[in-house]
């Protein structure tokens, strides 16, 4: 039973050290991320008002959007890894309870054994006071035989003849036979009784050696018993302690891994607010059609067609269907849904989107899902999705990908759009645009 025991604390000793190496290892790779780097959120003074200011400011926004998506792994990754760890640490507490019963059922058989003990003890002290009234008993007897032996002895060299002629008196000598006759007699039950309780001293001897020997082997498991018990409490500390480490060490990098990306985004809604101000300041800038590479500003978010208020209508399909047909899924790849999300009102999670393939189509600090997919106004498949940002209606509506812009008006609401045809085969489309 102990060597099995062994084998468990053991297995859970080193599962445990293996996973904390696990852990560390995770923790060292993701050193290259420790830091957020000190980038530009305003153009050099040389620049300012030039088109080299907004090419600066973009490529510093795509620099800390970088940096911005390995924070986000990284924490998705250190996320994963925690339920993973909760599943182990599930494992170890199952293991720990095990132990726990254990050692419960080890004090339920050591207080056993010495209530077992004690038992014993009144046997062997019955069994020590019958041993010494056999010997007093023996004593007796053993006084008694040796008495009757002196009278054998000296009877024992009378012959009948001499026996005759020393006791003249017939009635004398008859008394004196049957005298001798009783006392062959008495000896003979003298003896027996004192052979029985021989035995029975033999027997209660060993009785008492057994019952001695037993209670030996009970305090020897006794203490085997407390030794394991201490043994399992020791592993169970160790246990615990490793357990709550491993657990603390992964919410300590999830903190710090948050901390950046807090970090990263202020800086990204600073360059943001940079260029939003610059293209005010420079509306020439704003691109209408033609050649756009992704995040150029196409437009600004608004309510223009079939909307109750400021919010982006965004499709992706091929370029053989109608605009705003919505055949491909945006999530598969293009764009990215959470797992972080803005706000949660109504039973309605405002999950963060961030950039997959595709650059997110929408400036802002925090941009949000409010409507998942659905179908537009051109019916479709029911892959649109609509949008919004936490900058209200200072929103710029930014190229999702490379390609050429288009702009009109969609015919059903009056909703003015823009359009961007991509390379293989696909476009992007964008509605409800001021």
């Amino acid at each position: 039973m102990r060597t099995q025991l062994s084998k468990t604390v053991l297995f859970l000793t080193v599962f445990t050290f293996v996973f904390i190496g696990i852990f560390l290892l995770l923790d060292r790779s993701s050193m290259g991320i420790n830091k957020v780097s000190a980038y530009a959120t305003s153009c050099p003074k040389e620049i300012e008002n030039t088109p080299e200011c907004l090419v600066f400011l973009q490529k510093q926004k795509d620099l800390i959007n970088a940096e911005k998506q390995g924070y986000s792994s990284g924490l998705s990754n250190e996320q994963y890894q925690q339920l993973s760890l909760l599943d182990k640490i599930k494992y170890i507490d199952s293991q720990l309870a095990g132990m726990e019963n254990k050692i419960d059922s080890l004090e339920v058989e050591i207080e056993t054994k010495n209530v077992e003990i004690r038992i014993l003890g009144r046997e062997i002290t019955e069994i020590t006071n019958n041993i010494e009234t056999i010997s007093q008993e023996i004593r007796k007897l053993e006084n008694s035989v040796n008495k009757r032996i002196s009278i054998s002895y000296k009877y024992s060299f009378i012959t009948p003849v001499e026996m005759i002629f020393e006791n003249s008196n017939f009635e004398t000598l008859l008394r004196k036979l049957k005298y001798l006759s009783e006392t062959k007699k008495k000896d003979k039950e003298l003896l027996a009784e004192m052979t029985r309780h021989s035995k029975s001293l033999s027997d209660e001897q060993k009785l008492l050696a057994k019952k001695q020997k037993e209670v030996e082997e009970k305090r020897n498991q006794i203490e085997e018993e407390k030794t394991e018990q201490f043994d399992l409490k020791e592993q169970m500390a160790a246990q615990r302690s490793e357990r709550a480490i491993l657990y603390a060490e992964s919410k300590k990098r999830e903190q710090e891994l948050l901390a950046k990306l807090d970090a990263a985004r202020r800086a990204e809604s600073s360059v943001e607010a940079s260029i939003i101000k610059y293209i005010q300041d420079h509306p020439e800038t704003l691109v209408n059609s033609g050649s756009v590479v992704a995040g150029s500003y196409i437009g600004r978010m608004g309510s223009t067609g079939c909307a109750s208020g400021d919010h982006l209508h965004f499709t992706i399909e091929y370029t053989s269907q109608p605009i705003g047909y919505a055949s491909i899924n945006p999530w598969n790849g293009y764009l990215k849904k959470g797992p972080d999300y803005w706000a949660i009102y109504g039973g309605w999670t405002y999950y963060n989107i961030h950039a997959g393939s595709m650059v997110v189509p929408l400036t802002g600090t925090n941009v949000f899902l409010t409507q998942d997919r659905h179908k537009g106004w051109s019916g479709g498949m029911g892959n649109a999705i609509d949008l919004s940002s936490t900058d209200g209606s200072s929103t710029y509506v930014r190229a999702a990908k490379a390609g050429t812009l288009y702009k009109g008006v969609e015919p059903i609401c009056g909703g003015k759009y823009a359009k961007i045809v991509h390379s293989g085969g696909i476009e992007s489309f964008y509605l409800h645009l001021k």
